[in-house]
């Protein structure tokens, strides 16, 4: 569980107030951890060595002593050696040697000694040689490459920087024969210039057929590297892919200035259009068939006869009535010219005419209708052209969409085709350069120092041990060995063994340390606590009590140090009146600690309740000598009141015990009726601490701390596992319980006289602003 997403309070909360007044004693010790603590805490490391030293210790020197014992038994080794000069000295010497023309005017190149050892350790040269051993020495039929690839070294000799590095090579060998010695010696020597002078050609003739052998593939591979872009390009008209994206990207520009020019026009002619129709007040097809009409000579003469009936019409009317005969006949002759006029003009356009068409074209509405017609054909050409452009832009947008596939082909083609093509290159000039290296004589290697085994000043053989290698490799392998099993046991016992292991691994604040007592040490503190209590808190000034030894009185500084966390210190008096003490599981000491504060805080006055809500195993009313015939249980089921439950147990000092303990009951600390109780006993007594069950599995604790002010969690040290602790405080996350504080329970002194843990630990805990009880 990640402690840190563990609910945290305000700064005017509770757990605000004792986070900020926690803290660890100004001495250089605590500097020293805080510093450490700034960057990588490795306080819990050191904490778990230090516990386990003596397995880590034990472990170390069993090791250690195992392998000094092997190798005082080992038996004797002898070592020889010789040398051998790999390159000319000179550098005439190097504008000799033939293999300076494959290096052209390089001189200097010289050899690549890291590739040249790895060659002379080659399981290759590592089996002639041992084969060779077995020719020349028939009596060491048995010798293997095994053998060679553990004791031969080879090495340039020379300081560990280039520039003192020389061109020789030392080769040793060592064994617990020296005669053998003697003769690898030999074999090696004369299989390594045996190499100088013919392996290499060797080597170069392979190296030349291997670059045949792959030569005719690798060509396939570029000519038809070259057809796939070849066939790419004439596909889609593509020389240079970028030059072809930039064309395209070029000629959308330019479409889509002429799309936005015609568009323009376009709405030029369109307003035209609408103003030409507003001043003709008729569409196209109407002012076109007007116009039709006014240059048809038919037509225009029976207007023409329908104007002059019209004139005689005017005349006749005012020489007579309308309805004398003469006006009656010429308004028929005029109804009847009409209507051959419609029809003559209906046959003229084809279609019915509108009144519109029938309005009379002088020059003027002609000139207009001539714009108009002029205009509606060139609003055709624009459309026109306008569907041409957005066609051909959306195929150039089309082809640009393709592009970026089109392009990432012909880049893959063209770098697979660069690679081969290098690599041809390649394969090539090494083939030439291998032809050259062929053809010359090499210049074999000299052994500038002839192989020898290694004796003393009278001629014997000098025998090596080489133990204390062996010895140092197995200290360090028992020291890692020690501490993984040290770190694996404490995973296993998965407890706090010291205060600093529960500051470390919970994120919460440190409210209370309690000292282990024995059980006649705890029974004195209950005689003696309240009398010794009375004229004010102990805090450790050394006015001790006679009949209390050491751990006893530092127990009472502890509740007495936990007594000042409750307090407001403007005030001096208690600034948290109601609390739930719980644990992660049971037997973590709630049942003493809760006793000891509740006698702390009567001691100095306060009327004090103590309930015991562990409905399960009920334990309070043990720790105080009362009975539990009838408590808390009964209480909530009506079978009797609170004040009958209530049990006195000192003047300031009452206990409500659990009652009968039931499985069933545990459902009753959520009913209404135990939150009247609750609103009850805080409003009649000065401080009440709730004894809840242990909060793993349980959700007691957290009902019962949302009608209090917070609850304390007790940790037991050698005790509480961590995986419960932080199970339980995951649980008590999820419920949103305000935990003020944990309480670290059964500290034990490190020696006789260190019983001051309130003051090693944290100072007087205040609470500086705490909210009333819930109600």
């Amino acid at each position: 569980m990640n402690l840190d997403s563990f609910p945290t309070a305000s700064a005017d909360s509770p757990q605000s107030a004792l986070s900020q007044s926690t803290q660890r004693s100004p001495d250089a010790t605590s500097d020293i951890e805080e510093m450490l603590k700034t960057g990588l805490n490795v306080l819990p490391l050191l904490r778990t060595v230090q516990r386990k030293i003596f397995l880590v210790a034990g472990t170390t020197i069993m090791l250690t002593g195992l392998a000094a014992f092997q190798a005082s038994r080992a038996p004797s080794r002898y070592q020889g050696r010789f040398e051998l000069l790999v390159e000319p000295i000179t550098t005439q010497g190097e504008l000799a040697d033939p293999t300076a023309l494959t290096r052209g005017n390089n001189v200097r190149g010289g050899i690549d000694y890291a590739t040249q050892l790895r060659i002379l350790r080659s399981p290759l040269l590592l089996r002639d040689i041992a084969a060779l051993v077995r020719e020349q020495s028939p009596e060491y039929s048995g010798f293997s490459e095994r053998n060679l690839e553990r004791f031969l070294n080879v090495g340039r000799v020379g300081g560990g920087t280039r520039v003192g590095q020389t061109k020789i090579l030392a080769v040793s060998y060592e064994s617990t024969n020296p005669d053998l010695v003697e003769h690898v010696l030999k074999a090696t020597a004369d299989r390594y210039l045996q190499y100088s002078l013919e392996d290499r050609k060797t080597q170069f003739s392979q190296g030349i057929q291997f670059i045949e052998a792959q030569r005719p593939e690798i060509e396939q591979r570029v000519s038809s590297l070259q057809n796939r872009l070849q066939q790419l390009q004439q596909q889609f008209n593509i020389v240079n892919p970028e030059q072809r994206g930039e064309q395209l990207t070029a000629r959308i520009s330019v479409i889509e200035d002429l799309q936005q020019i015609t568009n323009q026009e376009l709405r030029e002619r369109q307003a035209l259009q609408e103003r030409l129709k507003q001043q003709l007040e008729s569409t196209p097809d109407e002012a076109f068939s007007a116009s039709t009409l006014s240059q048809n000579p038919r037509y225009q003469a029976l207007l023409n006869d329908l104007q002059v009936i019209e004139g005689e019409i005017r005349a006749e009317s005012s020489r007579f009535s309308p309805a004398s005969p003469v006006v009656q006949n010429l308004t028929q002759r005029r109804t009847q010219l009409e209507q051959v006029l419609r029809n003559e003009a209906e046959v003229i356009v084809g279609r019915p005419i509108s009144p519109q068409e029938f309005v009379f074209q002088d020059a003027i509405r002609l000139d207009l209708t001539r714009q108009l017609l002029q205009t509606v054909n060139e609003i055709e050409v624009l459309e026109a052209r306008s569907q041409e452009v957005a066609a051909h832009k959306q195929a150039v947008i089309q082809e640009l969409a393709q592009f970026p596939e089109i392009s990432r082909r012909y880049g893959e083609i063209e770098r697979d085709l660069q690679i081969s093509q290098r690599t041809l290159d390649q394969l090539l000039n090494q083939r030439e350069l291998l032809k050259i290296e062929s053809a010359q004589t090499e210049i074999p290697w000299e052994i500038v120092s002839a192989p020898v085994l290694d004796r003393d000043e009278f001629g014997n053989p000098v025998a090596y041990r080489e133990s204390s290698k062996t010895v140092i490799v197995a200290f360090m392998g028992g020291g890692m060995l020690g501490l993984v099993l040290a770190f694996a046991l404490e995973k296993w016992q998965d407890i706090f063994f010291v205060t600093e292991d529960v500051q470390d691994r919970l994120d919460l604040p440190l409210v209370g340390v309690i000292p282990f007592c024995w059980e006649e040490e705890l029974e004195s503190v209950a005689k003696v606590g309240v009398s010794s209590l009375k004229g004010g808190l102990h805090l450790g000034n050394g006015d001790r009590p006679p009949a209390l030894s050491a751990r006893a009185v530092s127990l009472m500084e502890a509740f007495s140090s936990l007594y000042l966390s409750l307090q407001d210190p403007a005030t001096g008096e208690l600034a948290i009146r109601s609390l739930v003490i719980s644990s992660p599981e049971p037997g973590d000491g709630k049942a003493t600690i809760i006793q000891n504060l509740a006698q702390t805080v009567a001691a100095v006055g306060k009327k004090v309740l103590v309930v015991d809500a562990n409905l399960y195993r009920p334990a309070l009313h043990q720790q105080f000598g009362l009975s539990n015939a009838k408590g808390l249980a009964e209480v909530l089921k009506g079978t009797i009141s609170f004040e009958d439950a209530l049990q006195s147990h000192s003047a300031n000092l009452f206990v409500l015990s659990a009652g009968e303990p039931s499985m069933g009951n545990s459902r009753l600390l959520a009913s209404e009726t135990m939150k009247s109780l609750m609103q009850k006993s805080h409003s009649r007594f000065d401080f009440v601490i709730y004894g809840a069950p242990h909060a793993l599995g349980l959700t007691d604790a957290s009902i019962l701390t949302a009608q209090t002010q917070g609850m304390y969690f007790v940790v037991s040290l050698d005790k509480t596992k961590y995986s419960n602790t932080t199970q339980a405080l995951s649980q008590l996350s999820t419920y949103e319980t305000p935990i003020l504080g944990v309480i670290v329970n059964h500290v034990r002194a490190k020696t006789k006289n260190s019983y001051g843990y309130q003051n090693r630990y944290l100072q007087p805990q205040i609470i500086r602003e705490i909210p009333q009880s819930v109600s």
